[in-house]
């Protein structure tokens, strides 16, 4: 049986590093077979997206959110991400799907319920911001982190660094990084 959880982070918050570590990762469960254990997919909410093969579609949630209308854009965009997530559900059948977004409501959207929230610490964050230009994008990233915290009901784990972040998963899933190891000819 498949099993989805649901990671929900701010943007810039390691979404997509986290997403790239998880795809290296393994059940790390000793009774289960060598195949069974490469059964662990990550994927963002953006890549359940661009899925979708109508351009036209992408097109007009792009062009929404660049004029800032982000209601129009989620309303477009979410049944497309939710066609693009039942694919991936049925293609994947019997693996762990991680869906990792920055939109809570959307996993709800998705039937996940099995969601966790991850901020980063004050300290992570001051960091984060630094390399944020410009000052309406941090100030939209700050609104984001409060209301991410706000929805979970102050729910969430904090996280120090993207390593402790990878930890923190690594550790509630279950899973530990593959030793790829290379035989000598």
């Amino acid at each position: 049986k498949t099993h989805v959880s649901g990671l929900c982070l701010i943007s810039k918050g390691g979404k997509t590093t986290l997403q790239n570590s998880l795809n290296k990762m393994v059940l790390n469960n000793d009774a289960l077979s060598k195949k069974d254990k490469s059964k662990v997919f990550a994927v963002d909410s953006d890549s359940l997206l661009r899925l979708h093969s109508d351009v036209e579609t992408i097109k007009k949630v792009l062009s929404f959110r660049l004029e800032g209308n982000e209601t129009m854009a989620k309303v477009i965009e979410r049944p497309v991400i939710k066609e693009s997530y039942e694919k991936l559900i049925k293609s994947y059948d019997g693996w762990r799907i991680i869906v990792l977004s920055s939109d809570l409501a959307l996993l709800e959207y998705l039937g996940i319920s099995d969601i966790a929230v991850l901020l980063p610490s004050n300290t992570l964050f001051k960091e984060i911001l630094k390399s944020v230009e410009p000052e309406s994008e941090k100030e939209r990233i700050n609104d984001d982190r409060i209301l991410l915290a706000e929805q979970s009901e102050n729910k969430y784990t904090s996280y120090n660094s993207i390593e402790h972040l990878e930890d923190i998963v690594s550790a509630n899933f279950r899973l530990k990084k593959v030793q790829i190891i290379r035989s000598q000819i």
